[in-house]
């Protein structure tokens, strides 16, 4: 994304990112105090999340699994967009507000993804964060027999 390119109502790109984290982050952030220090509860599934299983069980990779399985791609899937959301936030306040970043950028993202996460303190917001690293294992576990073959000794 380019410092300068605009969306369609006339506002920078990076303004109109910032402005859906902020948004995101009140709304995740709108929870009572006293609901943020009990300790997590197994979280039911809720009816979007049951719908959006639904929704995929028609999938030709979906079709055959039960729906547990399919209850758990939907939480996997929820769970890395959400990550990704606060991760390119993080990009938009720095490029936004001219923060420095002391080493790499892509960890200082990640840093904030994770942080804002875990002050939630919700049993959701410990489930995005299972589920991004389940993200990050999977990433790594695709990309092993490539840096395999790319080793010459």
């Amino acid at each position: 994304m380019t410092r300068n390119a605009t969306c369609p109502a006339g506002k920078p790109a990076g303004r109109r990112l910032l402005t859906a984290g902020a948004f995101c982050l009140t709304v995740l952030g709108a929870t009572p105090a006293a609901t943020q220090t009990t300790a997590p509860q197994p979280q039911q599934p809720k009816p979007g999340m049951e719908q959006a299983a639904k929704d995929m069980s028609g999938h030709a990779r979906l079709k055959n699994a039960s729906h547990q399985k399919q209850m758990d791609t939907v939480a996997f899937v929820a769970g890395n967009m959400l990550f990704v959301l606060l991760h390119e936030t993080a990009h938009a306040l720095v490029t936004e507000m001219g923060l420095p970043v002391l080493g790499r950028e892509e960890d200082a993202a990640d840093a904030y993804a994770t942080v804002t996460m875990l002050k939630l303190g919700s049993s959701f917001s410990n489930r995005v964060l299972v589920e991004a690293a389940k993200g990050w294992f999977s990433q790594r576990r695709a990309q092993r027999p490539a840096r395999q073959h790319a080793c010459v000794l």
